[in-house]
């Protein structure tokens, strides 16, 4: 970090960094002088040393000192200190569009405002001869009164001069929202690169997701290259067809194929709406389009999808067949080709300087964490991962390997999702919505799946169903209070608790018979429990469920779990390290639950 909090840079006192991307660093300052908070966008150390980018630097301050739009985030000044160059920008006060997607869908008139807002400040800066070159919702900021404005320009190149200001053979943007063109290092770039990045943005607003997912930034370019569009409609059938046209349209791989100006594509896409007969609305939310068609999904319902392998709370193993899909070494394979290729012909050209990308500088905030390569993903018999979005193509993913879901998590923004191999169910599924999706469990249990787990994150229920599981029959109780009198009564049927969760203000309790379970307690408290489960372990008792909700910690103790050892985590951070030894002894996760800025994460040895 080149600034430290408190230090006096030229006129501008630095009060906080916040935020890293690709190039810079960017930090909160104020300007004593003129009484106002600033942001500062300093150069990255790792590239100060290089004159050409410095250059470069120089030369992007002075270009985007020329937008002037009430939708652009002006720059103020251009400076160096201490041989660290740096932008001063108007500092907005509120929050990306990327922070705001995760809190749920768009509004109607929030999906209006974004796509006037944008389209207005790219239609102004074309008409300046200027491309932005990196559109994304990490660049869209939405003040807290509302208004919103498009940032960082500094990728930006003079178009109508061909005057560049990157360097010839460095390519830049954001693997997910990236032109085939501008990845495959295409110099003569035009409006239609911003066209297609903010056609993903319109994309990801609609249907609840980006079109291509992956765990590496390499296939995903890949993916932006040569592989076809998921259609909108396949992956949420609730987006209207009109829309889909002018999506596939914006997305087209030619861009000579893609709308003609900014303003043509904004036309057309609330020309759709209106087509469509319905209101303009966001979705989080992803569906398959076969899985529609079986549940008879229509629009504003909630959604099924396939899902891979999962372990019960109570441990119960199980397994299923995988569907055909490349391996992740394939993508790992082509991303190493692609960048041997790239060194080769750089060498060759000399054109190589080790400050030059020859691949995308990747905004680490843009991409998926990287799966910890000490838990062999989805190759051993349990696997996490961590994403700070919901994991459904890595789920996919390691269904491919037989692993099916085993738990689920959502803690500050991240998904936490657990899942195992070598299990008995034959199919699973899982189902998400705002609201409890009642309707569906029951379809769902018509057709022999059984909830296997329950969570509450990010605005919406998430509840998984899996065959095989040997229940003989099952319930829940959804309630605002504990339902201690409906447990009761359900344990006197030989019914036990197999899963529970707190959300939205709602207790879900499940109920299964036909568990392995002899004898249940459960007890709750401010404090996590720790003496009670400990003289319920001396009395021969399990963790079988665990869970934070409405200001109590629950715990769920069995008889009869089939565990022959048990121990738990109680941590500030997830316990990886910890996690992996004990996978070495054969322990593995039997439950997981964060609540009240800890993580219990329970490691149970089956006998």
């Amino acid at each position: 970090m080149p600034f430290k909090q408190g230090e006096i840079v030229g006129a501008y006192k630095i009060i906080e960094q916040l935020g890293q991307g690709g190039m810079a660093t960017v930090y909160k300052a104020y300007h004593a002088a003129l009484d106002r908070y600033v942001e500062l966008k300093v150069l990255h150390p790792d590239l100060n040393g290089d004159p050409t980018f410095t250059a470069r630097f120089q030369r992007e301050a002075r270009v985007i000192a020329k937008l002037e739009h009430p939708h652009i985030v002006p720059v103020h000044d251009f400076a160096e200190y201490d041989k660290y160059p740096y932008l001063v920008m108007k500092f907005i006060e509120g929050e990306t569009l990327s922070e705001r997607l995760k809190r749920g869908p768009l509004t109607s008139a929030e999906i209006n405002d974004v796509v006037d807002s944008v389209g207005a400040a790219l239609t102004y800066a074309h008409q300046q001869g200027i491309l932005h070159r990196d559109v994304k919702p990490s660049n869209v900021l939405i003040a807290t009164d509302g208004h919103i404005y498009l940032a960082d320009f500094g990728l930006a190149r003079i178009a109508q001069s061909g005057e560049s200001t990157l360097s010839s053979d460095a390519i830049l943007g954001t693997p997910q929202y990236i032109s085939p063109e501008q990845a495959i290092g295409k110099k003569d770039l035009n409006e239609g690169t911003d066209i297609y990045s903010f056609g993903i943005m319109m994309y990801e607003m609609v249907v609840g997701r980006v079109p291509f997912i992956s765990d590496t930034p390499f296939s995903i370019i890949h993916d932006h290259i040569y592989s076809p569009l998921p259609l909108p409609r396949t992956v949420n059938p609730s987006v209207p067809e009109s829309v889909e046209d002018v999506l596939l349209k914006a997305l087209d791989k030619e861009r000579v194929n893609r709308y003609g100006t900014v303003s043509e594509m904004e036309t057309a896409f609330k020309s759709a709406w209106d087509t469509a007969g319905v209101p303009m609305r966001g979705t989080a939310v992803m569906l398959p389009k076969t899985v529609a068609q079986k549940t008879g999904k229509t629009s504003g319902e909630v959604n099924a999808h396939l899902t891979g392998s999962a372990k019960s709370a109570g441990g119960a193993e199980m397994s299923q067949k995988s569907k055909t899909k490349l391996p992740l070494w394939s993508f790992v394979a082509l991303g190493v080709a692609i960048v041997i290729c790239c060194l080769f012909a750089v060498f060759f050209l000399g054109l190589f300087n080790k400050f030059r990308p020859l691949l995308p500088l990747i905004n680490p905030t843009e991409i998926a964490t990287p799966v910890p390569t000490q838990f062999d993903f989805c190759s051993g018999e349990q696997t996490w991962l961590n994403r700070d979005y919901f994991p459904e193509r890595e789920i996919q993913y390691c269904r491919d390997q037989d692993h099916y879901l085993t738990g689920l998590v959502f803690n500050d923004g991240e998904w936490t999702a657990v899942l195992g191999k070598d299990v008995s169910y034959t199919n699973q599924i899982y189902l998400t919505n705002p609201e409890l999706p009642k309707d569906k469990i029951r379809e769902y249990w018509d057709q022999g799946f059984d909830i296997t787990d329950v969570t509450y994150g990010n605005g919406e229920w998430f509840v998984v169903m899996s065959e095989g599981t040997g229940f003989t029959n099952q319930s829940y109780i959804s309630d605002a209070n504990f339902p201690d009198a409906d447990i009761q009564d359900y344990w006197k049927k030989d019914y036990s608790i197999s899963e529970m969760s707190y959300g939205n203000g709602t207790w879900m309790v499940v109920m299964s018979k036909g568990t392995r379970f002899t004898v249940q307690v459960y007890f709750s408290g401010a404090t996590f429990p720790e003496d009670k489960i400990r003289n319920y372990w001396d009395a021969g008792y399990d963790i079988t469920s665990v869970t934070y909700g409405n200001a109590l910690w629950t715990v769920v103790m069995s008889e009869g779990s089939g565990f022959e050892n048990q121990y738990y985590y109680k941590e500030s951070s997830f316990p990886e390290d910890g996690i992996k030894e004990d996978w070495d002894n054969d322990y593995f996760i039997t439950d997981l639950t964060f609540g009240d800025s800890l993580w219990i994460v329970v490691m149970s040895k089956l006998k």
